[in-house]
């Protein structure tokens, strides 16, 4: 079935999550609702990717990104997500989205009269299975703040979910905030293969709102390259081997090129040590460009920072600012992560019963459980 290849595709893109238990606490929520809906044969996935989406696929797959569930702060507000995405399957609306990837090769994003008629459907599974429906105008509001193009729909949608429940009995019972952030305290938050950074001043561009599709890297002077990236089992039909001696020991680079449509793509297959997964990716250059401009890139993009990060949630004192709280629970992670976790500013004075999530390298967080 197609719903298959895809799923198949978007895991074997992205690998495998670093964070079986987490995903196994997400599955738990997806089945907890599932047992609630009228179809049968659910499967809920957790990805690997930093980017606060989720989105479905045709055969009644429930794709959430780590990234995504990192942001939230219940297990109701988890259920919303999961209970939203669960209700384009119900309604109906994968079918639409269906025909135009078969006869478009691609699929836009849901209309907005679609994304209301989830939502509908989210809020009676929310209500049927013991959560707050209240939590999915929460998550709405919260995502407007990623998604500059389309703040302004995501805003109705929560208004009209407030409407939807004004005045309704709602289930009696927690949020599940307890047993979220038990959870996701210590969870392993990485990503497979190579640590890649961007040069210095380039900017990225999401061409598609999957997260196996394409990026493009947008230099200060204004070029442009496209490049994507997939796992791959070994770097097969890549002869080329290129070794680069400012990169992280153990770092391996693959590469071979070829003309498509008269530009140059050159294919390469990183990996960071022998136990690390190879990724694929593919460069297409701008005019002119050579294979040795495309391997300066990828070196260029090699990080030398951990692959593995633990995620611990820490408890702010009364007035304390966000950089206090950094500096006592965690002080080898960047601010800037932490801001971008927390979403308060950096000197922002914060409550006790903020929980904020702070994150620090492997070692330091063996070394305190020893």
């Amino acid at each position: 079935m197609l719903g298959e290849l895809l799923d198949r595709t978007v895991t074997g893109c992205l690998g495998a999550i670093p964070n079986p238990e987490l995903e196994a606490y997400v599955q738990g929520v997806g089945n907890r609702l599932a047992e609630h809906s009228s179809l049968d044969g659910w499967t809920f996935r957790l990805l690997p990717e930093h980017r606060p989406l989720a989105f479905d696929l045709p055969g009644r797959y429930v794709h959430v990104a780590l990234g995504l569930v990192v942001r939230l702060n219940s297990e109701a507000e988890l259920a919303a997500v999961l209970a939203h995405e669960m209700g384009h399957e119900l309604e109906g609306h994968l079918d639409e989205r269906l025909v135009e990837l078969v006869t478009l090769g691609r699929a836009a994003p849901h209309r907005l009269d679609d994304e209301v008629t989830a939502d509908r459907r989210a809020v009676r599974l929310l209500r049927r299975s013991g959560y707050d429906p209240a939590a999915l105008s929460t998550v709405l509001r919260a995502l407007a703040r990623y998604r500059a193009a389309d703040v302004a729909a995501l805003h109705e949608r929560a208004s009209i979910v407030d409407g939807m429940i004004a005045g309704q009995d709602e289930p009696s019972s927690d949020d599940g905030r307890a047993r979220y952030l038990r959870a996701l305290d210590g969870t392993v938050l990485s990503e497979p293969g190579p640590s890649i950074a961007l040069p210095s001043g380039w900017g990225t561009e999401p061409l598609a709102a999957s997260p196996c599709e394409p990026i493009a890297l947008n230099s200060p002077d204004g070029n442009r390259m496209v490049i994507s990236a997939h796992q791959t089992e070994a770097p097969e039909d890549l002869g080329r081997r290129v070794l680069a001696p400012a990169a992280p020991e153990g770092f391996e680079l693959y590469v071979r090129s070829e003309l498509q449509h008269e530009r140059l793509v050159v294919i390469a297959a990183m990996r960071r040590e022998a136990s690390s997964s190879w990724r694929e990716f593919r460069y297409w250059g701008p005019s002119g460009a050579t294979e040795d401009d495309a391997i300066r890139l990828f070196r260029s993009m090699v990080g030398d920072q951990a692959t593995g990060q633990r995620i611990r949630m820490v408890r702010a004192e009364p007035n304390e600012t966000l950089r206090a709280v950094r500096d006592r629970a965690c002080p080898d992670a960047p601010l800037g992560l932490v801001v971008s976790l927390t979403e308060v500013g950096a000197d922002a004075v914060i409550g006790s019963e903020i929980a904020v999530r702070c994150v620090e390298r492997w070692g330091a967080d063996e070394r305190d459980r020893k």
